[in-house]
C-alpha cells in the first residue's frame, strides 16, 4: 500500500541511513478477498444485541409512521436510531467486556 510522505521516518540500520515506512495502521484484506469483505451476507455486527434492537426499532417506526412519513423524515429517523444504537452498543460492550468477565473471575 502507498504511504504518504509525511508518514515516512528516517532510520539508521547498521550505520546506514535509509527511509522506512511507519506502519502504525495497515488495512489487510480478509482471506476471501475484498469481495467477501463487502458481501452483506457475511456481515457480523460488533454489537449484536444493539444491532438487533436497532433493526426492530426501525421496523416499528416504519409501521407507526407509515411509508410516506418514514421516507420524508428518513435522515432524522436514521440519526435518532443510530444514536440510540451507539449508546446501547457502549453499554453492551461494557457488560460483555468488563462486567461479565469480572463476575466470572470473582
Amino acid at each position: 500500500p502507498r504511504v504518504p510522505l509525511k508518514d515516512w521516518k528516517k532510520t539508521s540500520i547498521v550505520g546506514v541511513d535509509r527511509r522506512e515506512r511507519c506502519t502504525s495502521l495497515e488495512v489487510v484484506p480478509p482471506a476471501g478477498g475484498l469481495d467477501q469483505m463487502f458481501d452483506p451476507n457475511s456481515f457480523a455486527p460488533v454489537c449484536g444485541v444493539s444491532d438487533s434492537l436497532y433493526r426492530e426499532a426501525q421496523s416499528l417506526v416504519y409501521i407507526i409512521a407509515g411509508r410516506e412519513t418514514f421516507e420524508e423524515y428518513a435522515p432524522l429517523i436514521a440519526g435518532a436510531l443510530l444514536r440510540l444504537r451507539l449508546e446501547l452498543c457502549v453499554i453492551e460492550s461494557f457488560v460483555f467486556e468488563a462486567i461479565l468477565p469480572f463476575i466470572r473471575e470473582n
